[in-house]
């Protein structure tokens, strides 16, 4: 019962819960005070009296007992996996709210390019009290080199405003390196840089992998400014790179600029687990296609 009350507060508004708040500590100061000046000046049986005494606690004390996730302010971090990366090399950003729900304004990052991985939620009872976290996730590309900035972010959670640390990142450039020795890399690219308005061009994604993996998902780019259309026929093949031998899966979308202008198509995310050797990855009826990321998720 208590739980389930638990949940059920806190799955009030912010607003209504500061509310709640004063109204419920408003009744029982005025029972206790209508009681206690009751007990005193009244005439009846002390025994009476006792048990009147012990059914108010009987009432109020589990409302007193589900009440303290009212008492704790919301807390708010924001920080990164690492604090140098080159410039072709993302950043994780996590940003925690415990306490309630939150709403993060990223709109202040202005030296990355930001993705949304979407948000957590993690619930504990510890001592019968209800803790929740939630995590929103970022990922952040450079777009330059040096000393960049995530600025102070700001939000709001419990109808309050909270702001989180500024946080430097030292972006450095890429170092050269082969991608034949990489055992997984993408590639993506266009038929034409310099379109005109209303022509057709094909924005291709390409992941190379020497090694078995799973959990293919692919967060395509938004295409700002084009009509975008998934080409239906997806490829998978082999090719040869550097004497290395790779398997790949290709996705390929049709887009037609909407305006005039420079356009930018920003970066696609693909996230996956690498299978190690010795791993087997047992296949069921709801898995026919195993580790083929040609089947890979798209999420838009």
């Amino acid at each position: 019962m208590k739980l389930f009350m638990s949940m059920l507060i806190y799955g009030l508004s912010a607003r209504s819960l500061c509310y709640a708040k004063k109204i419920i500590f408003g009744i029982l100061t005025i029972c206790f005070r209508l009681f206690f000046s009751h007990a005193l000046t009244s005439n009846e049986n002390p025994r009476k009296s006792t048990y009147s005494f012990i059914a108010f606690l009987l009432i109020v004390l589990p409302i007193v007992l589900i009440f303290p996730p009212f008492t704790w302010a919301a807390e708010v971090r924001a920080f990164v996996d690492k604090n140098q990366t080159t410039s072709e090399q993302p950043v994780n950003l996590t940003v925690t709210i415990s306490g309630e729900e939150g709403d993060v304004d990223i709109s202040s990052i202005k030296d990355f390019n930001v993705v949304s991985r979407g948000k957590s939620t993690n619930v504990q009872i510890i001592n019968g009290r209800l803790f929740r976290q939630i995590s929103r996730s970022y990922l952040l590309f450079p777009l330059g080199e040096g000393e960049l900035t995530i600025p102070s972010l700001t939000v709001v959670s419990g109808g309050k405003t909270y702001q989180t640390k500024e946080i430097i990142i030292y972006v450095s450039k890429e170092a050269k390196h082969h991608e034949s020795n990489d055992d997984i890399f993408v590639r993506a690219n266009i038929s034409e840089k310099n379109p005109y308005e209303g022509q057709q061009i094909i924005y291709h994604f390409k992941l190379y992998r020497s090694i078995r993996i799973t959990n293919a998902n692919l967060k395509r780019p938004e295409f700002d400014g084009f009509s975008a259309t998934e080409v239906k026929d997806k490829k998978s093949y082999s090719t040869v790179i550097s004497g290395r031998a790779y398997n790949v899966d290709e996705v390929s979308y049709l887009l037609v600029p909407l305006k005039p202008g420079e356009l930018v198509i920003k970066p696609a995310v693909l996230s996956c687990d690498k299978i190690l050797r010795g791993q087997n990855k047992r296949r069921s009826f709801f898995d026919p296609f195993g580790d083929d990321p040609f089947f890979f998720g798209d999420d838009p």
